[in-house]
């Protein structure tokens, strides 16, 4: 049976979808943010005690030895309160945000495994490996950063206005006004970043698709003298990146300090003219009211750099659900498996692109136990016959099972990282030795194997870094042949095989004749 994948439910909100992704950590969330409550409650008590003994000593009334041991006491403990209390939260949410990442992961990695061949041929390399990395990243900021910025930038200014409602109601006012005159700004500030997010992380993206098109290919550009091509490509994705980011400042930088300065200057202007017009304020409480003043510039700071992070985050959760909104290969309401392995062709028409067919009506039936040959030039579809082959969306067959008919050897060789016999045995979980070495066997691959220091057990590198051609080759017929498929389809295997090891290669043909269908293309 197929997997299936269960995605978090798609809102047009951001901030909806954000909470959607959260699935079974939203409580654990929203207790380590309860925490940073009370540890932002105790900040509040501390910095009203620390007000109250400024106010003592503006009016000239001594605090005596008893006063200020009590004062000292408790401001101590509040103060490893909030140390506790900050660390039992940062461990909660560390705990629910890595809980998040890895699902989303899991998520995206099991609805990749349900996308049609078509979808990766679209989609760089590098796209796809800075979703598992920088997007998830990115919001992995956001839960650990982004929220407890959130939280302080809302707490903080909502017990400077409970202190100035205490201290005085007019003024109290005044700085609600400040913060609605304030609003406009940072819808502003959030409608740009919202743009400027979204395209700064696909020009990364294309950045990182540059990187790792140089990592696969380098030894080719240096054959050919491409490394300076290669360079500017990767200087116009990086400058392309440098420029939205810096664009990304400049916009913002100025509606921000505009929002900064409507809150910090609105206040104290309004407090000047209340004192000017009544004159019946104590100097103790204009102390108090600057020192509030300047302790509010910290959380509006916090909640723009987390209204920033957030549509970073959220960038990266639509580049997500970009991927989650490709329609996985459609399996069969009621699967079944055939009851022979006859292949049969009828009519197929197929094109990349509109009015540009590559195949055209084609027919043709390949028996079961026959050796059928696909021969024509270069660009005539052969390839695509086999992709096609391979990929069809078939009525009755799921694709995983479809899968299991087929071994293919393509003149893409691929190899994993791990070990020889990891590579050979791909269909295998707990293969067995002499299954694995009947493979080598056939493939003629045992004798470069056992030249090896660990024989089967040798590690490669990626894409079988530290072999030849020929060799890399030579494994993946032997993956093909230990996964005993009904069906083999190899795709110009023998372009890489030595010429030594020709007429090897067509007897290992010869031996599965008659016993498994075997497609070749030339």
């Amino acid at each position: 049976m197929s997997e299936r994948t269960v995605l978090p439910r798609y809102s047009r909100l951001a901030t909806l979808r954000m909470y959607h992704v959260l699935g079974a950590e939203r409580l654990p969330l929203a207790k380590a943010l309860t925490l940073r409550a009370l540890q932002l409650l105790c900040q509040g008590v501390l910095l009203a005690l620390t007000l109250w003994a400024i106010q003592q000593l503006s009016v000239g009334a001594p605090l005596g030895a008893q006063e200020i041991l009590v004062v000292s006491l408790v401001m101590t403990l509040l103060l490893l309160a909030q140390y506790l209390i900050c660390l039992y939260a940062l461990r909660i949410t560390f705990d629910a945000t890595q809980n998040v990442c890895r699902q989303l992961r899991d998520t995206l990695l099991t609805h990749l495994k349900t996308l049609p061949i078509g979808f990766f041929q679209n989609r760089g390399s590098g796209d796809l490996g800075n979703l598992f990395s920088v997007d998830l990243e990115m919001i992995e900021a956001f839960l650990t950063d982004g929220l407890a910025n959130a939280m302080q930038g809302f707490l903080i200014p909502l017990m400077v206005l409970c202190y100035l409602l205490y201290l005085d109601p007019v003024l109290a006012l005044a700085m609600i006004l400040s913060l609605l005159a304030a609003v406009p700004v940072l819808i502003k500030i959030n409608s740009r970043l919202s743009k400027l997010a979204a395209q700064r992380q696909d020009l990364q993206a294309d950045a990182a698709s540059r990187i790792v098109e140089f990592a696969i290919g380098a030894k080719v550009m240096r054959a050919c003298g491409a490394k300076s091509l290669f360079q500017s490509k990767f200087d116009r994705a990086l400058d392309d990146f440098c420029d939205v980011s810096l664009q990304l400042v400049a916009k913002l930088g100025y509606p921000m300090a505009l929002f900064t300065t409507v809150v910090l200057i609105g206040v104290p202007m309004t407090y000047l003219g209340i004192a000017l017009m009544w004159e019946n304020h104590e100097g103790g409480d204009l102390i108090a009211v600057v020192f509030l003043l300047f302790s509010l510039y910290g959380p509006i700071r916090a909640v723009l750099a987390a209204a920033e992070v957030f549509r970073l985050a959220s960038a990266s959760l639509d580049r997500l659900w970009d991927v989650w909104s490709t329609a996985p290969m459609s399996q069969p309401s009621s699967p079944s498996r055939p009851a022979g392995h006859e292949i049969e062709f009828k009519d197929v028409c197929f094109s990349y692109c509109d009015n540009q067919p590559v195949l055209n009506g084609l027919s043709c039936r390949i028996p079961a136990g026959s050796m059928t040959a696909i021969v024509g030039a270069s660009g005539a579809g052969k390839s695509t016959l086999l992709k096609l082959l391979s990929g069809f969306d078939l009525a009755n067959i799921p694709s995983p099972d479809l899968a299991d008919l087929m071994s293919i050897v393509s003149q893409d060789v691929r190899l994993f990282s791990g070990t020889l016999a990891e590579n050979i045995s791909l269909s295998c979980s707990e293969p067995d030795a002499a299954n694995l070495r009947k493979a080598a066997d056939m493939a003629q691959a045992t004798q470069f194997i056992e030249a090896l220091p660990k024989g089967f057990d040798t590690s490669i590198g990626e894409n079988g870094a530290g072999l030849s051609g020929g060799e890399r080759q030579r494994l993946t017929i032997a993956r093909a042949i230990f996964k005993d498929s009904p069906i083999v389809i190899l795709d110009e295997a023998s372009s890489a095989v030595d010429s030594l090891n020709q007429n090897a290669f067509q007897r290992v043909l010869q031996s599965l004749r008659g016993k498994k269908i075997l497609v070749v293309v030339t």
